[in-house]
């Protein structure tokens, strides 16, 4: 066959397998996705990056209109930017957020197939194999377990990406390093997941191969990998540096939330027909990684036939390869008999550490083989194989390797499903099936494509997931009356909060997804959002509505800059019992005016609220210079309150009681108007109850009091740096005087900086 024909009919046959495989999702491209929480997510961003290109607006691109005031709620999970490239052209021309999310899904499956067939081929040669390769990779259990997330289904640039730089290692083309530099940068911006793991599987990748093909020394080698690390620096720096800022904004470091264990391995989605109800006990959260049995027999052929290649076998390898057998059998001993106690040689509990040492055994067993065999053709195989068998070493997250990576490694403390290495190890599978797969149509003598034909049937029988479970997700017409009433009759920085909040985890990607699919309408600032983190703020908001009086909810909106208040009088096409009452309850506030009634929906606006520009990129405050500080407890620890460093602090040394106070000498007389007490880590230590005195000559007098039932809601936009003001009307002062008049039972008094903020 020729070369473009065998390429059309490739692309024609992994096509149909894709369409067939998420049946019936294409006669449902417009309306329906596989569940209400991450599609809806992704085609909220999909639609957001379209808005922005359409205006060719990036200075605000991570700004997006979700968790206001916040800034960089983007950067909260996946920006999609690879994916939106090819989407936005759609929005643009139909409006439909949901089917360009299907399309790019449909796409995820068919590329992933594409680009693990394009890679097996180079290393088998033969199309049918790469074909089997292909299959395997794109349409696994693996897969289909993240049917919901587009982002880790889109994984073609992986081999894509190992393909052109092995490419680039033959032959030292600029056009082989240039392609690989675009393949992998769209892959790692299209998933920060993949970031991580495919640059871990280049540097492995390039630490075996370099000097096995004797390139060290090769100037032209280093030539092209350093114009492919400036290319890729130059465009993913830009969208990488806002994660940074992000997480130092918010201190956020992600758990590991994946919790695999040797189980996990034998664990299908529930979709999976074939494995779904009966591996039901042995999934865990991002811990359906069962590869099938026909897959994991053609790559056990393949990997007797790699073994063999190149002569017998060394001593080394056949050392190694002992000792990871040793390490298998007590792995399957601890796991069916229990543990297993040989000291001072052995001695374990679980089966997870000696099944991770013996992955990490036949690595280095097939290191060992790969430096013996030729450094082209089949000596190629053997860093893939090792790599998958590190991969899934390091797929049970810090209970292994993996720790390494999060204590020395920047970005992987911000992975929180380490299980998604899996992808690493399905790609040595799949290159192992498709090695077996060429031995075992080799040793046929008569129709090798029908036992292709029937290899090929037996593992899209395991895979089989169809018809996929789908939910509708269309807006009704009342909600679109709402929207588009949104849309025409609020101003563009107008903050809106939509009512009732989600009361739990368990309700929050039920609700506010659908909220967020529907303000690509208007594109509001909304207080709500859904992504891959909440900011402190917002659990503080959801926690609040529940627990607080109606009137300190109102006091919160408007600290916020909410302008309207949208409160749902439906929910799932039937009353809503919280958005009935609390809609009741609005109509009689204080400050509070009705502006629309829809059978949806109740629309209110606040009186007193501020537009959002108001909190974004809002200036700091002008300070007045402090000239000295004293307390009247621990007095020689008060100057570490104003030292400019946020580590230290003041405290009283004992728990908060009336009359401890500090005083703050300006040196001359100035214009003040409050204080700023930066709390640091310290979050807990504010004053319960203040009085604040300002002096002039000597003459004292008291400008502010007050005490805390709760925390300014403005407290939770800064966890990084949080702090408390105290405001009071505008005076000229040449010391201030702050005093605690309540007691608690439990926390001090602390400072760890104080401003004196100057009057305008």
């Amino acid at each position: 066959m020729r070369t473009a024909t065998r390429r059309v009919a490739v692309s024609t046959l992994l096509a149909a397998l894709t369409l067939l495989a998420t049946w019936p999702q294409v006669l449902h491209l417009g309306d329906r996705v596989k569940d209400p929480g991450d599609p809806l997510f992704n085609s909220w961003v999909l639609a957001w990056n379209a808005h922005k290109l359409a205006r060719l607006e990036f200075a605000d691109y991570f700004d997006a209109n979700i968790f206001f005031p916040h800034r960089r709620t983007l950067a909260y999970s996946e920006h999609l930017f690879p994916q939106s490239l090819l989407a936005a052209p759609l929005i643009w021309a139909v409006g439909n957020p949901v089917l360009a999310h299907n399309v790019i899904l449909l796409l995820a499956f068919f590329t992933s197939a594409l680009g693990m067939y394009a890679l097996a081929r180079r290393l088998t040669g033969a199309t049918l194999p790469s074909l089997q390769a292909g299959v395997i990779f794109a349409f696994c259990p693996f897969m289909f377990d993240h049917l919901s997330h587009v982002q880790v289904l889109a994984a073609g640039g992986i081999p894509l990406s190992l393909l052109f730089l092995d490419r680039f290692l033959e032959h030292r083309r600029s056009w082989d390093a240039l392609l690989f530099a675009a393949v992998f940068t769209a892959q790692i911006l299209a998933n920060g997941y993949y970031a991580l793991f495919l640059s871990l599987a280049v540097s492995f990748f390039l630490l075996i191969e370099l000097p096995r093909r004797r390139l060290l020394g090769d100037g032209s080698t280093w030539r092209g990998l350093a114009i492919v690390g400036l290319v890729v620096v130059a465009v993913a720096a830009p969208f990488f540096r806002q994660y940074v800022l992000m997480q130092r904004e918010l201190a956020l470091r992600r758990e590991v939330m994946s919790k695999p264990t040797l189980a996990s391995f034998l664990a299908a989605p529930q979709v999976n027909r074939l494995y779904g109800t009966w591996s039901k006990p042995l999934r865990t959260p991002e811990g359906q990684l069962w590869a099938g049995v026909m897959a994991l027999l053609l790559a056990l052929v393949g990997a007797v036939a790699w073994a063999r290649c190149g002569g017998p076998t060394g001593r080394a390898e056949k050392a190694l390869t002992a000792a990871a057998a040793v390490a298998a059998s007590s792995a399957a001993w601890v796991a069916v008999l229990g543990p297993l106690s040989l000291r001072p040689l052995l001695s374990v509990s679980s089966p997870l550490r000696p099944a991770m040492l013996a992955a990490l055994l036949l690595a280095a067993a097939a290191l060992a083989r790969t430096f013996r065999l030729p450094r082209e053709g089949d000596g190629r195989l053997g860093v893939y194989v090792a790599l998958g068998l590190l991969a899934f070493a390091l797929t049970f997250g810090e209970k292994g390797p993996y720790w390494l990576l999060l204590r020395f490694v920047p970005g992987f403390n911000g992975i929180r499903a380490v299980s998604r290495v899996h992808v690493l190890t399905m790609l040595a599978i799949a290159l192992l099936a498709a090695w077996g797969t060429r031995a075992l149509l080799a040793g046929a003598r008569q129709r090798p494509t029908l036992i292709f034909t029937a290899l090929l049937a037996v593992v899209a029988l395991e895979y089989a997931s169809v018809p996929l479970p789908l939910v509708p997700v269309a807006l009704d017409e009342e909600e679109h009356r709402l929207y588009h009433w949104v849309a025409r009759s609020t101003g563009h920085r107008d903050g809106i909060l939509e009512l009732p909040l989600p009361r739990d985890r368990h309700e929050w990607w039920r609700i506010e997804p659908r909220r967020m699919l529907a303000s690509t309408t208007h594109w509001r600032p909304l207080v709500n959002g859904f992504s891959g983190v909440a900011p402190p703020a917002y659990e503080e908001l959801q926690r609040r509505w529940r627990e607080l009086p109606l009137a300190d909810n109102l006091a919160d909106a408007r600290a916020l800059g909410v302008r309207y208040l949208v409160v749902h009088r439906r929910r799932d096409g039937t009353s809503w019992k919280a958005g009935v009452a609390l809609g009741g309850q609005l109509q009689t506030a204080p400050g509070v005016r009705l502006v629309q009634l829809l059978p949806q929906a109740w629309v209110f606006e606040l009186e007193g609220s501020h537009p959002a520009s108001f909190r974004r990129g809002k200036l700091p405050p002008a300070v007045v210079p402090v000239h000295r500080i004293t307390a009247s407890a621990c007095p020689e620890a008060a100057p570490l309150a104003v030292d400019g460093k946020l580590a230290t602090r003041w405290s009283t040394g004992h728990r908060q009681r009336p009359g401890d106070s500090v005083t703050i000498e300006l040196g001359k007389v100035q214009g003040v108007t409050g204080l700023r007490l930066h709390l640091g880590e310290s979050s807990l230590d504010y004053p319960r109850g203040w009085l604040v005195e300002a002096a002039r000559e000597g003459q004292w007098m008291v400008v502010a009091a007050d005490a805390i039932v709760a925390l300014p809601i403005t407290f939770f936009l800064s966890p990084r740096d949080p702090f408390l003001d105290i405001t009071f009307p505008p005076t000229f002062a040449d010391a201030l005087r702050l005093t605690c008049t309540e007691e608690d039972a439990v926390y001090y008094w602390s400072i760890h900086e104080v401003e004196v903020l100057a009057a305008r």
